[in-house]
């Protein structure tokens, strides 16, 4: 592979089978997994960002992660919005997980972080079916 100034860089992290792609945008190193084991394919996403950063079109990923409270707030508008029956209800379950889930980052809720929650909830005197108890 010849090296050209602004051309990014193709590698692979130590013990992964996939490429990472890196490139820079106003000064600012961007890495980014590209998910394929062939060298082609990550060779077109690599030239499809610095297309786009030259096009002035490339955004940014935002690298902070979505809590359950704003996925819980999102769902709520939703129910609000369509008018669902079941908005009220929403907010009696909310009641609980927001204390035990409200600031974890959703990507990790896990089924141990999960079950952690259903043992608490019984600890506390709630019924299997108040808890959705996990199979």
């Amino acid at each position: 592979m010849s090296r050209r100034r602004g051309a990014g860089t193709i590698y692979k992290q130590p013990g992964c089978s996939t490429w990472t792609i890196q490139f820079y945008k106003n000064g600012k190193r961007i890495r980014e997994a590209t998910g394929d084991a062939d060298y082609g394919a990550a060779r077109q996403k690599l030239n499809q960002r610095l297309g786009a950063i030259a096009k002035g079109e490339f955004v940014e990923r935002d690298r902070k992660p979505v809590l359950v409270s704003e996925l819980y707030e999102a769902l709520e508008r939703h129910y609000r919005v369509n008018a669902r029956k079941s908005a009220n209800a929403l907010g009696r379950r909310w009641k609980h997980l927001k204390g035990y889930f409200g600031d974890t980052a959703a990507q990790n809720v896990a089924t141990e972080r999960l079950e952690e929650y259903v043992d608490s909830r019984l600890r506390e005197g709630a019924a299997n079916a108040t808890v959705n108890w996990l199979a």
